[in-house]
């Protein structure tokens, strides 16, 4: 199972396990990842699994969505970080 290790902010080094058709992240309840602070939207970020990878798509956040510190424009594929 693919996991996503969050590096910064109040959640930093949290693993989460990425199962399913899709992880949603965000502050409201229904997120399955729930997220809590003022800069969080309700529906913040989707990752998704196929047979290609798994992959981020920001849901249209007012402060965006950003891996490795660049920001994701459009549903952009997660690769392995090495250590």
């Amino acid at each position: 199972m693919a996991t996503l290790k969050l590096v910064k902010g109040k959640y930093a080094q949290e693993v989460i396990e990425l199962g399913g058709e899709s992880t949603v992240f965000g502050r409201h309840p229904s997120c399955r990842v729930a997220l809590d602070g003022p800069k969080i939207s309700r529906h913040r970020a989707s990752i998704s699994g196929t047979n290609g990878g798994y992959f981020i798509e920001d849901l249209k956040s007012a402060n965006g969505t950003f891996v490795n510190g660049t920001r994701v424009e459009s549903k952009q594929k997660l690769r392995d970080q090495p250590g």
